[in-house]
């Protein structure tokens, strides 16, 4: 029975009636055991968009489907066969070119005896599912690179589990947890993690969230497997189904170590300064650091049991001795580590008072330099934490104390007024008073009474109405945000001064810019390195698909040579066919290698003057074939004018070439290319126009960059590395010139443009390779013997029986000892001594060959697959007197048997 006759005849042994699979949405076909397609449903046709039954029944299933997935077609077809159930995904388009994905399973429909007779093949469409997977897998990237950056963790909380599932790495890092250890119980996370101090504020936090608030806000220490201690910030919110019971609590934690000893060391130089006005007077000091003398006030002269006169101005060692003789080292010390360091100086420890008591003192400073970094003055001050003082002198400590601490911290700080208009209304603020850093971190000066409309009339008026609502309610304002007016990013803190009904308002900031602008370059950074690494897997992709592409007809050659026989025919044929697939792929690993050397700036350039017609020609001849193959129709307009050039002719007919191989490739049979050459100033226009898939337009901007390619063309059936035309643009810039690209879209063909210049005399030209081209020996008849060493055994097989077939005697070894061995015992005339040996390598077997007395003057041949200019030094120096790169061509080698052999004979 025919195809067609089954396709009309009852389809024997299927289980589901014609109802089922003409009312299904999914695609049923009927395969028979040589693959053909002889049923299928009507909502499959429509799922296919095929217009008429006809044109699929009888035809083989899997040529509907790309070529990237016939393997698993085939495969299914095969496993169903042995009465298994086969399924794969797999993207196929319709017949009108729709892009779909498909879920297939392929079931054996037996036969009364037992044997499978046909198969029924049903195919769900899934686009809509993939297409969701895809865009899934996008956005947890997203996520994952936002939260890196944001420097969050990122953590779940499960109530009737009590478990926390940790959703990164970082999350993990901050908690202490090895990578290995995502999931934890929240009784071993509390207390084997959380400072027991801080476990009932967790728990407490969890519950009020998960049974009232929905929201969780939490600060607490974390004990790190090394027993330190770190401050970290969780914040949560509950997510709930429609019964609204708590799902899980879904949040982010932050590592807040830095900004806790921020908050502590303020909250303790507060304290500090409570203490002060309590109980300590404050001495100003100034320590001349070239002239090694000290001054201070009176407070000084007294703790330091000094006269007035003689704290004014003395030697520090003066004051060094009234210092408690434990002390003195340690203090020593930290002031030089201040000076050192450009650090703030801050000591305690014991001086003898003028009443004869040991007082305990803080003495405070930072280093000035100028503006070579010389260190010139350490200005400070000293507070007496021991004795009681009067009430005027703790006022007087108090304000002395508080001015250094002014001007001693680096954020800027000042105290504004707020004005009000007539109608009660903020609409300015006034500066009362600001610190030095003010104007560093502000970027100006905040002039003591002047308002800041009268300095930014411009200023965004919502920071005078924000200061105003402190002034108004007393709640502090902690944010970040940007001052437009000064196009820079700050930290603010701002608090009101005094009680109810004060318009003062303390504001402590400093200057973000760099930090966001860090943030952002960060941001970018990830998304370059994944564009980066996307390129990289296409490339490596592409890379084994054009390796396959030759190697796949020079096996099956290797095949018909086994089973020609005597045929020469046959014979010449296929070995016509290999060399054509293992010249491409010299040319491609000459391709990679030439951008290696590029890319590393080892490539130097032969420059000579020649004419570019010449080298145009040249390029033409090479690239005939790959047009001529496709039938293109190739015009040339090269005008008669000579073009005089300087440069490497190999090179400039090497972009030539890959532009016209560029356009054979991407330009169907039949196709136009077009060539002209024409002068245009003091320089050289040459153009390659094809009519083939042309380039979009959002494509085009990065044509010339590694490894891209054209999304569009990527299936395309001549695809490439995407390296050609990185390698046209980076040898047009070594020789001056400029390559660019113009493509009206898609299927509009395209024009590659090179500008190059010219020479401004002609008289030197000379004809393209004229100076180059290989020099053919006469072949010389003398019987030679040769000794090759190479652990390729196929290669070197190969290669031995070339030689012989040149008249010469040839011995084989595949290891460092035995041709260490082969050489005493052989005695050749020559050596092929291939570098990578699994014993030794070739640098030391080259050695040892040279330290025989028969060696020293043998000719030794480096037979290797490294050929850069480092590696040819490398040889020359380790002893070998030719440099050979695999794989060699046979004319070179018999050129180098034909020179020993004559110097042999002579």
């Amino acid at each position: 029975m025919t195809s067609l006759e089954y396709a009309q005849a009852p389809v024997v042994g299927l289980n589901l009636p014609e109802w089922f699979s003409e009312n299904s949405s999914d695609c049923i076909k009927v395969i028979d055991l040589g693959g053909n397609i002889v049923h299928m449903n009507t909502p499959g046709l429509r799922a296919l968009e095929v217009d008429s039954a006809g044109s699929v029944l009888g035809s083989q299933w899997s040529r509907l489907w790309p070529e990237a997935s016939r393997s698993a077609v085939l495969a299914a077809l095969r496993e169903a066969a042995t009465g298994t159930i086969a399924c794969f995904r797999a993207a196929c388009p319709t017949a009108k070119g729709t892009a779909k994905w498909w879920d297939v399973k392929v079931h054996p429909v037996k036969a009364a005896d037992g044997s499978v007779d046909h198969f029924l093949v049903v195919s769900r469409d899934i686009t809509d599912l993939q297409q969701a997977h895809t865009e899934l897998q996008a956005e947890k990237e997203i996520m994952r690179l936002a939260t890196q950056a944001a420097g969050l963790g990122l953590w779940r909380y499960t109530p009737h589990l009590a478990q926390f599932d940790f959703q990164n790495n970082l999350a993990l890092d901050i908690f202490g947890l090895a990578p290995s250890c995502t999931t934890l119980t929240a009784q071993q996370t509390l207390h084997e993690h959380i400072h027991p101090e801080d476990q009932e504020r967790l728990q407490a936090a969890l519950h009020a969230a998960c049974a009232e608030s929905g929201q969780m806000r939490f600060q607490g220490r974390i004990r790190l497997p090394d027993s330190t201690v770190r401050w970290m910030e969780m914040f949560g919110r509950v997510h709930r189904p429609a019964d609204d019971s708590p799902l899980y609590l879904l949040g982010t934690v932050a590592d807040v170590t830095d900004r806790k000893t921020v908050e502590e060391n303020l909250h303790n130089a507060q304290v500090r300064l409570a203490a002060t006005l309590d109980a300590g007077e404050v001495a100003t000091w100034t320590w001349d650091i070239q002239a090694n003398h000290l001054s201070g006030d009176r407070n000084i002269a007294y703790l330091f049991s000094l006269p007035e006169e003689v704290a004014a101005n003395t030697p520090i060692e003066t004051f060094l001795k009234a210092i408690h003789p434990d002390d003195i080292e340690r203090v020593s010390a930290r002031i030089q580590q201040a000076i050192s360091d450009r650090a703030f100086y801050q000591e305690t420890y014991r001086v003898l008072a003028r009443d004869g008591k040991y007082h305990w003192v803080t003495a405070r400073g930072r280093v000035e330099y100028d503006e070579m970094g010389v260190p010139l003055q350490l200005p400070g001050v000293v507070l007496d934490v021991t004795l009681q003082k009067e009430a005027e002198e703790k006022l007087h400590a108090s304000e002395e104390r508080y001015r250094a601490l002014f001007e001693s911290i680096d954020e800027g700080f000042c105290i504004i007024e707020i004005l009000y208009d007539a109608d009660g209304q903020p609409a300015d603020y006034r500066f009362k008073e600001s610190n030095s850093a003010f104007l560093i971190q502000g970027g100006y000066e905040a002039t003591p009474e002047k308002t800041v409309l009268e300095i930014f009339p411009d200023l965004e008026r919502r920071w005078i109405h924000l200061y105003a609502e402190v002034a108004r309610t007393g709640r502090p304002v902690r944010t970040q945000d940007q001052v437009t007016a000064l196009n820079r990013w700050f930290d603010i803190h701002a608090v009101r001064v005094g009680g109810t009904g004060s318009s003062l308002v303390a504001v402590l900031f400093s200057d973000i810019t760099e930090r966001r602008q860090n943030e952002n370059d960060l941001r970018r950074l990830a998304f370059s390195l994944a564009e980066t690494d996307q390129r990289k897997t296409e490339f490596l992709a592409t890379l084994a698909h054009e390796l396959r592409n030759p190697l796949a007809p020079i096996r099956n050659g290797l095949q018909l040579l086994r089973l020609a026989g005597n045929d020469q025919e046959t014979v010449a044929r296929v070995r016509e066919m290999m060399e054509r697939q293992v010249t491409q792929m010299v040319h491609l690993v000459n391709d990679l290698l030439d951008i290696a050397r590029i890319s590393s700036g080892k490539v130097e350039l032969k420059k000579t003057d020649v004419d570019l017609k010449n080298i145009v020609a040249t390029a033409i001849e090479a690239s005939l074939p790959a047009i001529q193959f496709r039938h293109h129709d190739l015009n040339v307009v090269v005008p008669e004018e000579p073009f005089p050039l300087s440069a490497d002719p190999t090179r400039i007919a090497q972009v030539i070439g890959n532009l016209l191989s560029n356009a054979a490739k991407y330009t169907p049979e039949g196709g136009r290319i077009e060539l002209t050459l024409h002068r245009e100033g003091d320089g050289a226009v040459l153009q390659v126009t094809d009519n083939g898939i042309g380039i979009p337009a959002e494509a085009q901007s990065t044509v010339f960059d590694m490894f891209a390619q054209v999304k569009a063309n990527m299936n395309y059936a001549h695809g490439g590395l995407g390296i050609g035309l990185a390698l046209v643009q980076s040898l047009v810039y070594m020789h001056g010139g400029r390559v660019a690209v113009s493509s009206a879209g898609s299927g509009q063909g395209s024009t590659f443009t090179i500008r190059l210049p010219l020479n401004k005399t002609v008289e030197s030209t000379r004809h393209v390779g004229s100076e180059s081209q290989p020099e053919t020996a006469a072949p010389f008849n003398t019987r030679l013997r040769v000794l090759i060493v190479d652990d390729n055994e196929d290669g070197a097989t190969s290669l031995g029986a070339l030689i012989e077939l040149g008249g010469h005697e040839v011995r084989l070894a595949h290891t460092g000892q035995q041709g260490m061995e082969m050489v005493e015992e052989f005695r050749p005339d020559i050596v092929f001594l291939d570098i990578g040996l699994p014993d030794m390598d070739g640098y030391a077997v080259v050695g040892k060959i040279r330290q025989l007395p028969y060696g020293k003057k043998l000719p030794v041949a480096a037979l290797t697959g490294w050929g850069a200019k480092v590696d040819r030094i490398k040889t020359t120096e380790a002893g070998f007197d030719h440099h050979l790169v695999k794989p060699a061509p046979l004319p070179m080698i018999e050129k180098l048997l034909s020179e020993f052999a004559r110097k042999k004979a002579t």
